[in-house]
């Protein structure tokens, strides 16, 4: 029991040398300072994380846990990222279901950061847990205490890093608004992207619109459409109107000398 104790002791400085090696050779051949803490923190929960699910019930059941929760994480991953466009357009007063996003990827993308962050917290708490159970300083009735203060921490800084996701969307929303105040093309998000227009109506008489009037003389944000009714920005007003598809047409804002094209439609 002593000596099995002392290996296990042994694999702490043996953890720290190769990290140093990892992280010297990184230094070295230019990577950067980033590349100093990721190193470190792989090197730390690798080893963490496989002392912490070791001989536990996870790995135990493993053989039907992992197929069932590969779908149902998927699934989550897929939910976010269209969370994170609807965050994006809410911003607008759009509705998402009305925009089309410009691929089946971009909410993957969109997912990836918040998930990513959360997953990285999730992992370093457990990898904490693990070394501690694997240098038996958890065990007992301090087993349990830990494995719940692990998993009480997981899900609080998870659903902060998930919380961040959602305001970057609102501050990409807050720029690209802005931008368009100034007449200036915004940046896309992830898939969702708004274009200064020109509305034109079809017709003769007034055009049936939400939140009206339909601008005149000036561009609106669009973010594209996916039904009958196509849903716009005003920049002047701050507010979102939508009219049908078939009483406009949308054209791109031209370009005015000396002006901004948000201002130059119908010239």
């Amino acid at each position: 029991m002593g000596r099995r104790t002392a290996a296990r002791v042994r694999v702490l400085p043996a953890v720290a040398v190769a990290a140093a090696a990892v992280l010297g050779w990184a230094a070295l051949d230019g990577a950067g300072l980033l590349w100093w803490p990721l190193t470190a923190a792989a090197l730390f929960c690798a080893p963490g994380v496989y002392f912490a699910l070791r001989d536990s019930w996870f790995s135990r059941n493993a053989v039907w846990l992992v197929p069932l929760a590969l779908p149902v994480g998927w699934s989550l991953v897929t939910w976010l990222g269209r969370l994170m466009q609807a965050f994006y357009l809410d911003r607008f007063g759009i509705p998402s279901g009305s925009v089309r996003s410009a691929g089946d990827l971009w909410p993957y993308a969109a997912a990836a950061e918040p998930l990513g962050l959360a997953l990285g917290f999730v992992l370093f708490f457990t990898a904490v847990a693990g070394w501690l159970r694997h240098v038996h300083i958890a065990k007992g009735d301090n087993r349990l205490a830990l494995v719940a203060l692990t998993v009480l921490l997981s899900a609080a800084f998870a659903a902060t890093a998930l919380l961040t996701g959602v305001h970057d969307a609102d501050r990409a929303a807050r720029k690209a608004a802005a931008a368009a105040r100034k007449g200036h093309a915004p940046a896309a998000y992830f898939g969702v992207r708004g274009t200064l227009m020109c509305v034109v109506p079809v017709g003769e008489g007034p055009v049936p619109v939400e939140n009206g009037p339909v601008p005149a003389g000036r561009a609106v944000l669009s973010f594209g459409a996916s039904g009958d009714w196509i849903w716009l920005w005003d920049p002047d007003r701050s507010q979102a109107l939508s009219v049908r598809r078939e009483d406009v047409q949308l054209l791109p804002a031209p370009g005015v000398s000396g002006g901004s094209p948000r201002t130059g439609c119908g010239r």
